[in-house]
């Protein structure tokens, strides 16, 4: 699945895989519509950066 399993750097020329989940995805017979393979991409989804609670207040001076 594009942008879960891989996707395109911002140019559109490489491609990115997402090692994990594809791995998982062998590991579930290739069945994308597994479970456990779905509760694998919801973490993943979950953990990504822009899915995180932003934080209040300023930002810290270095």
């Amino acid at each position: 699945m594009e942008n879960i399993h891989y996707g395109r750097n911002p140019g559109g020329r490489i491609i990115l895989y997402n090692v994990a989940l594809l791995n998982h995805l062998v590991s579930v017979g290739g069945d994308v519509t597994d479970r456990s393979h779905q509760q694998a991409i919801a973490q993943w989804l979950a953990d990504r950066p822009e899915n995180q609670p932003q934080t209040r207040g300023r930002k810290r001076a270095h």
